[in-house]
């Protein structure tokens, strides 16, 4: 029959060709996994290309340090964000009149909600593929809010980090509206967009754990606006969701410091620096920023997704407060830089200079995707003390490597306009 000759013929090879034959075999495929190898780390290399101002494609690695601007490029920074409100109002400070102050006033960060719109889409796509629970750390969500406020950004960070349409900021605004009107908002973060999730990509329907996964610590000194805080996320059942509120402050050091207590709740420009004044007085903690992570979060090797410092001058006294242990976990920080509290006897350089020494890559963040980095980019007005926002992104942090990709390449794209853009008084 067909298979005893088959076997025949098999014997009629000699030996030494079936293993010349199989040694081929082998070497194909081997050639194979190389050829989609080179293919995928093609494709990576070139996801990882930016185009400079001249139309030239470069490459670069998120993980590493950026090249310094040329002067060129410097030229076409200083045009875009120019000194010289900055310095005819240097003495004004409160004036609010300077280009990056214009810049980043109240910016957006999109880089952000495009990399955890990908992150739900890929826990989908992993629900869909396995019926057992997931113990991948990486699903893991931590975010700390120092200056918490009235809770909007820190209740959109729970609503973008957990992929649980519970954290609606609508809901939270009525909670935290009960019986009482809130001081108003500086950005509108009452009726600013919140993250966009639909039913496909909540977690609350589509996976069993993604919710439990995520925490965010709102910290909140003030004692009008933390009782509120408080008794929002009790009502809602939130906290036992992961939305923990601390009344505290954050500084430099542990210490102790009296805050108003008789204050308007969501009152945003009173921190360490104003005292408590001649009305109704309450002490409240102090922490520096690694006493509070050793205190109130559990798991202290474990990543902080997202840093953000609000804190009414005193933001870098929260960063130096948290070098010996917590700045180095950090994957994404903001803060502010302002003319009041420490930051009036500090300097930018010297803050972005050590975050960089830290493996940070800071960037002014504004409106409609635009950005502009700092680090290796310096000019001398930034010096200039100006209420504004500072973005970072740790090159050190694997798992939020696209949003370091995302951030520069946005950076090459505001750079690109050119001279046609100019953030003055007239463009704000």
């Amino acid at each position: 029959d067909i298979g005893t000759a088959h076997r025949k013929n098999m014997k009629a090879i000699p030996a030494a060709q079936r293993r010349i034959q199989r040694k081929a075999t082998i070497f194909a495929s081997l050639a194979i996994s190389i050829s989609i190898f080179i293919i995928n780390n093609s494709i990576q290399n070139h996801a990882n290309d930016v185009v400079d101002i001249h139309g030239r494609s470069m490459h670069y690695d998120p993980m590493e340090r950026p090249e310094d601007c040329t002067s060129d490029e410097i030229d076409v920074l200083r045009h875009q964000l120019p000194p010289t409100d900055c310095v005819s109002t240097k003495k004004q400070p409160w004036r609010q009149k300077c280009s990056f102050t214009y810049a980043t006033r109240c910016p957006d960060n999109p880089w952000l909600e495009d990399y955890f719109h990908s992150i739900h889409r890929n826990r989908i796509k992993l629900a869909s593929s396995t019926s057992s629970s997931n113990n991948n750390n990486d699903l893991d969500f931590l975010s700390l809010f120092i200056g918490c406020n009235k809770g909007m950004d820190a209740v959109n960070a729970m609503r973008m980090g957990s992929g649980n349409l519970i954290f609606d900021k609508e809901v939270w605004r009525k909670a935290m509206s009960k019986s009482e009107k809130l001081h108003s908002d500086v950005c509108g973060q009452s009726l600013t967009t919140q993250f966009s999730l639909d039913n496909n990509m909540s977690a609350s329907s589509s996976l069993s754990y993604g919710h439990h996964r995520a925490k965010v610590h709102c910290v909140e000194p003030m004692p009008a606006t933390y009782h509120k805080l408080n008794r929002s996320a009790n009502e809602l059942g939130w906290d036992a969701r992961g939305f923990v509120v601390t009344h505290a402050a954050i500084g430099k050091e542990d210490s102790i410091a009296s805050f108003p207590a008789d204050t308007t709740a969501g009152v945003e420009n009173i921190g360490l620096a104003n005292g408590c004044g001649s009305g109704k007085c309450e002490d409240v903690i102090v922490y520096s920023l690694d006493t509070y992570m050793s205190k109130h979060v559990k798991g202290n090797n474990s990543p902080i997704h997202y840093l953000s410092i609000d804190v009414e001058g005193y933001d870098y006294d929260v960063i130096i407060g948290g070098l010996n242990d917590t700045i180095g976990r950090v994957n994404y920080l903001e803060f502010e830089y302002n003319w009041m509290g420490s930051w009036a006897k500090q300097s930018l350089l010297e803050a972005i200079e050590l975050l960089d020494q830290k493996g940070f890559t800071c960037y002014w963040p504004g409106t409609a995707g635009r950005i502009w980095r700092i680090t290796g980019c310096w000019m001398d007005h930034y010096n200039i003390h100006m209420w504004s926002n500072v973005a970072c992104i740790n090159r050190n942090s694997q798992g939020m490597v696209s949003v370091g990709r995302d951030m520069e390449r946005r950076f090459w794209n505001t750079l690109r306009l050119g001279k046609e853009l100019q953030i003055n008084s007239k463009s704000a």
